[in-house]
């Protein structure tokens, strides 16, 4: 039997994302399907990579539903990271979803505007803690008005910025932290047949020729960050309502990162007076939830994420 483990890197049993109910009932049964499809599933947390694959402690979700440890741990056939703490320590050889080549292009945003720059507004790396006058120069080289904070290995919109350009000072930045700043995109006139105001769009993406699920995220009155942890809403997109610029945006991006191995990630998306731009990769995005998305989301999102740690244990067989 092969053995499937999903590692966080919060240290707690009942950590992110366990502590929100919705969550770890998703995990709960998304781990009882990898076991109905012949996998056995294991949860790793913190430090408990003893290396080569192997973890110990970890826990199981028993037969009655509650989270048990195993004090003996497992190896794992295949990884699925939703965290970042081991990415030192695992190689390319390493059976992991998401390859580690792609996850490290998503967690280094500066990364991901390198390899992505004709996709992405026009954006500079700021040095660590700049100076009055390093930051002018790289505001000079942003053409918008509005200019976007944006920290280099940020998440969740953690540290995202919105302000107008004569007004950003390096007291606004969080000392220690590094920074790039990027121009802002007016995504105020909406998308056709999807949302009529500011928003951005979540594609989830695996090495099929189409957008997989898709929905579109709204930030609040007179926001501009649509994450929901930063106030915003959700409403799923059907994927045929996505305009053609989207779809070809989503295959030049899919062309480049499936050549790193089995993958399944998200592409945040923003369109602008009708051209896409892609707001950043996340090799981790958040599971689909019934009570969010709703039951056939979920279960898309579920049958399709078990299909690509299925293949990623062939690629490496």
């Amino acid at each position: 039997m092969k053995t499937v483990v999903i590692y966080f890197s919060s240290a707690e049993k009942m950590g992110p994302p366990f502590n929100e109910e919705v969550y770890f009932h998703s995990y709960k049964r998304l781990c009882s399907q990898l076991e109905q499809a012949g996998f056995s599933v294991h949860i790793a947390r913190g430090d408990s990579y003893q290396g080569n694959m192997t973890f110990s402690p970890t826990c199981k979700f028993s037969t009655d539903g509650n989270l048990e440890e195993v004090p003996e741990g497992c190896t794992a056939s295949v990884l699925y990271l939703k965290g970042y703490a081991l990415l030192e320590k695992l190689t390319d050889s390493n059976p992991v979803v998401n390859p580690l080549a792609l996850t490290a292009i998503a967690h280094d945003k500066w990364k991901t505007y390198e390899t992505f720059e004709s996709f992405m507004a026009k954006s500079v790396l700021l040095p660590l803690n700049p100076t009055t006058e390093q930051l002018a120069e790289a505001l000079a080289h942003i053409p918008t008005d509005l200019v976007v904070t944006k920290p280099r290995f940020g998440h969740g919109g953690n540290g995202v910025q919105v302000l107008p350009k004569t007004s950003l000072t390096p007291s606004q930045l969080e000392e220690g932290v590094e920074y790039f700043l990027q121009a802002f995109i007016d995504a105020s006139m909406g998308i056709p047949n999807i949302t009529n105001g500011n928003h951005d769009l979540r594609i989830i993406v695996t090495d099929s020729d189409q957008p997989l699920l898709t929905f579109v995220r709204t930030p609040k009155v007179d926001g501009y960050v649509s994450n929901l942890y930063q106030g915003g809403t959700l409403t799923v997109v059907a994927s045929n309502l996505l305009p053609s610029s989207v779809l070809s945006l989503v295959t030049s991006v899919r062309e480049k990162l499936s050549t790193y191995g089995p993958s399944f990630y998200a592409i945040d998306v923003m369109v602008e007076n009708g051209k896409p731009y892609i707001c950043e990769i996340n090799s981790q995005p958040g599971m689909g939830i019934r009570e969010i998305h709703g039951e056939a989301f979920e279960e898309t999102y579920h049958r399709n994420l078990i299909a690509t740690l299925t293949e990623a244990v062939q690629h490496h067989a």
